[in-house]
């Protein structure tokens, strides 16, 4: 016998049902928002293979926090780089 869900909604809506477990994915959106980046940046990073790792469930995309936070520590710059001269003048 085929064991249904108790969850009577499509797979990316959002829903307590992982947010209650101790498994803190988040969606897309508000990846988007804490990145201050456009969704489509997110996707277009998906596809040529860049940006934090992601995990897909069902067609929906989520991301965890602690990757999140090794995208941004393995981005740190505590150099001054060219791009930065302008500031120096």
């Amino acid at each position: 016998m085929e064991k249904q869900s108790t969850h009577n909604h499509p797979p990316c809506q959002q829903c307590s049902c992982l947010q209650n477990q101790s498994i803190p994915l988040l969606n897309e959106s508000k990846v988007a928002e804490l990145l201050d980046v456009k969704k489509k940046t997110l996707q277009r990073w998906r596809f040529v293979g860049e940006g934090p790792p992601y995990v897909k469930m069902g067609g929906c995309v989520r991301y965890r926090r602690e990757d999140l936070e090794a995208l941004i520590e393995a981005n740190l710059h505590n150099k001054p780089s060219d791009e930065d001269d302008f500031l120096r003048t």
